[in-house]
């Protein structure tokens, strides 16, 4: 007891003797503004400088409605001063010793984003989402005197692509969190040149080559069956041959011509020119096969990127003999994507790394919503690595999951600090991400994702518990416990699934369990019962339910999970109408309206089960608006389908070079997209082909189903397909299941003596059990 109360004394003394001490310091001299203050921009200041004055001012007057004047001198004043000597972007905020304080930046863009920086650790103002801020009410503005703030970005191309509609409702939002995917309008602002020129950012072969000589077809690539197709856009069909040495003089030739034509463009409107330059095979998988090409296949170790190196490094190296800053990017893309052998990038040539996610099905090496460090991500991180070793690198990733056919609870926040912090330390210091913003991509805490994303970018090694507890604490306010809790929930249960999250539909997610829907129900009603007055928090609160309503609708029954379906469904259009609100400019609303209309439209209306499913049990009806279609399959209306339209498959000819796409026998597969295998197979002979061009139903057949499985409804699987992965019940695999599918043949490969165009019409895909 007495060494106790002596080490007790000892301690008292220490924290008194502390106290005497600091009393003893002198408080660092604070300095306050007031009305007699002023915002100093120069007489000649650029448009970045007036944009940086007039922030300051809104945000003096939102705060504390103090009302400064923008003049070009005063004292004591705010002044914006660009510095020649800090790096483009770079930013340096400090009082002088005349009391004035001077936000210093780098041309172009160190002031602006010194403005930003000043705003937010002076005033606190957050921007949290797209028209979505928050400030806070301040009776006075003081600052110490020795404040300090200097920084700058560290990846030098920060994009997070969140769609146009979202690009065009809030360009101040993309400033404000220091992105360079800004419109236009704003690129003189900051640009520092990380930007592509003409005349596009990828896919470019077809710009090239749309001017090559009509009577000279080798310069197009060669294919298996001896032809040469030309590329009609972006897309293809075709590609350019890439051994041909005229194809490189003329490529090299057409690009010294895009970057002249940018250079006169920036003298003439005082803009930064860029100097990226994307050098891109056109979007198809489509590789030359003449002789040329093919030695250099073997050359380089049958890598195809080696093949597209060795051309890009050809033109890079007449590029640098006249615009030596010049980067020429290429991509790291389906066959190009693993790394080389006995070659590397040309010192002016970067790589665009763009790794397709499992949602694409053709391959699983890489699940695009968790970090790449996850061991689903062995294999996507080993070409990365591979490739940062030997070059420098551009990534272009995505935060979504483009196959899944609904949003359903998923969230990538702290995978996504995960992964902009191990592609810092590789070097990689450009990135780029599709990560769009649209009804089918409402998925959980976006504007969260998106937040942290844009500040990880500008400081990698920033803490994310940080920026996730400050963030939602401004953004859900009093209902931030709750909600934190449902995030945490949610990260914590996604662990549970092994499968990449993009190759299996949400019905098949083990995570999206019964209790699952039960507990998330209890995070939302708590957070909605402690944000009950406040709006515009119940709105976000609402935003956050949409994936969970939707699985609730799809498969809530077969989980047993008691919910009310019309409660539902009137909760998702007034959240969806929130969200279009939200996120969309104007002019999109009504696109967005109608194809939030045709998602909900499954789960509004049914159909009578057709005679030949009467007395089964009906898991998987998809018909009219609910059938998904593309560029394949043209989304048709017919009077005389199911739901007043069908997916439609005709002549494509900028998308197949198939001459007889329409003369082979019909072929209904379940084929699982996960095990490669098929599951169940009908032919349809010639012979057998109804002759009255109207729908008719088939019966492909019994059999199991997995999180893979797809319908196949031509002898080109890619062409005519439907998921049906929605049906399968993870909870019985060895289920049986009937799979059928109503189709409509017209044209003369069909009918006999059709006028009309030959034709496979799809227009309902039932999935049921004998029950």
């Amino acid at each position: 007891m007495l060494k106790k109360s002596l080490i007790f004394g000892m301690v008292l003394s220490a924290a008194a003797g502390i106290l005497l001490s600091c009393r003893n310091i002198p408080e660092p001299k604070s300095v306050t503004l007031t009305g007699e203050w002023k915002i100093v921009c120069r007489k000649n200041a650029d448009a970045s400088e007036k944009y940086a004055a007039s922030k300051i001012q809104e945000y003096l007057r939102k705060c504390a409605n103090l009302k400064l004047p923008v003049t070009d001198s005063g004292h004591p004043a705010i002044v914006l001063k660009p510095d020649s000597k800090l790096a483009p972007e770079e930013w340096h905020v400090a009082f002088e010793q005349n009391g004035d304080l001077v936000i210093r930046g780098g041309v172009p863009g160190g002031v602006l984003y010194g403005a930003f920086e000043w705003i937010e650790q002076v005033l606190g103002c957050r921007y949290l989402a797209p028209r979505t801020e928050s400030i806070p009410r301040l009776e006075t503005v003081k600052m110490s005197a020795s404040l300090e703030l200097k920084g700058k970005p560290v990846f030098l191309m920060r994009n997070i692509y969140l769609s146009n509609p979202v690009r065009f409702l809030d360009q101040d939002y993309f400033l404000r969190l220091k992105q360079t995917n800004t419109l236009p309008d704003y690129h003189q602002y900051f640009l520092t040149g990380q930007r592509f020129g003409k005349p596009a950012g990828g896919h470019t072969f077809y710009y090239y080559s749309k001017d090559f000589p009509a009577d000279k077809p080798e310069y197009f690539a060669l294919t298996k069956d001896g032809t040469r197709p030309k590329a009609v856009s972006g897309i293809g069909p075709g590609q350019i041959c890439l051994s041909h040495p005229d194809v490189r003089k003329l490529v090299g030739r057409k690009m010294l011509e895009f970057i002249r034509q940018d250079r006169q463009e920036a003298a003439q409107t005082g803009l930064a020119f860029p100097r990226l330059y994307s050098l891109t095979k056109n979007d198809n998988r489509f590789n030359c096969v003449c002789p040329g090409c093919l030695a250099l296949l073997k050359k380089y170790g049958n890598h195809h990127s080696g093949v597209n190196l060795d051309f890009v490094n050809a033109v890079a190296a007449e590029v640098k003999k006249e615009f030596p800053d010049v980067r020429l990017v290429t991509f790291a893309y389906h066959d190009d994507e693993e790394p080389p052998e006995g070659i590397v990038p040309a010192e002016n040539v970067m790589v665009q790394i763009a790794q397709l996610g499992s949602e694409y099905k053709t391959r699983i090496n890489r699940d695009s919503i968790r970090s790449v460090e996850h061991p689903n991500n062995r294999m996507a991180l080993k070409i990365l690595s591979g490739w940062a070793r030997i070059g420098k690198c551009i990534i272009w990733d995505y935060w979504r999951l483009f196959g899944q056919l609904f949003p359903a609870p998923r969230a990538n926040v702290h995978a996504t600090a995960q992964t902009l912090r191990h592609y810092h330390r590789l070097g990689i210091r450009h990135f780029f991400t599709e990560s769009e913003i649209d009804p089918g991509n409402a998925c959980n805490f976006l504007d969260l994702t998106h937040y942290l994303g844009a500040r990880m970018m500008v400081q990698p090694e920033t803490s994310e518990e940080a920026v996730i507890g400050e963030f939602m604490r401004l953004y859900f306010g009093p209902a931030a416990v709750p909600m934190t809790a449902y995030l945490e929930y949610l990260e914590r249960r996604m662990m549970e699934e092994p499968y990449p999250l993009g190759s299996i539909p949400p019905n098949a997610m083990r995570y999206l369990d019964r209790q699952f829907f039960l507990d998330s129900e209890k995070c939302f009603r708590e957070a909605e019962r402690l944000a009950a007055h406040d709006p515009e928090i119940l709105k976000r609160i609402g935003q956050e339910r949409i994936p969970v309503d939707l699985c609730l609708l799809n498969f809530g029954e077969r989980r047993k999970v008691p919910f009310d379906r019309q409660q539902v469904l009137k909760r998702l259009r007034v959240n969806y109408a929130v969200f279009t609100e939200k996120y969309a400019a104007p002019k999109w609303h009504e696109s967005w309206k109608n194809a939030i209309r045709r998602m909900l439209s499954i789960y509004e209306k049914k159909l009578p089960a057709p005679a030949e499913l009467q007395g089964k049990r009906i898991l998987l009806d998809r018909f009219g608006d609910s059938l998904q279609t593309d560029v394949v399959q043209v989304k048709t209306p017919d009077s005389s389908a199911a739901g007043g339209s069908a997916a439609r498959l005709s002549t494509l000819k900028v998308v197949t070079d198939m001459p007889d796409l329409h003369k082979q026998p019909l072929k209904l597969e379940v084929f699982d997209q996960l095990r490669k295998e098929s599951q169940r197979v009908r032919e349809i002979r010639s012979a057998d082909y109804p002759q009255d061009e109207k729908y008719h139903w088939y019966k492909v057949g019994r059999c199991r189903l997995t999180a893979g499985s797809v319908l196949y409804a031509h002898p080109c699987r890619w062409l005519v397909q439907k998921n049906i992965a929605l049906a399968f019940d993870p909870m019985q695999p060895d289920r049986e299941y009937e799979i059928w599918v109503s189709l409509k043949l017209t044209g003369p490969s069909y009918v006999k003596n059709s006028g009309q165009e030959d034709a496979v019409w799809l227009d309902r895909v039932i999935v049921a059990t004998p029950e």
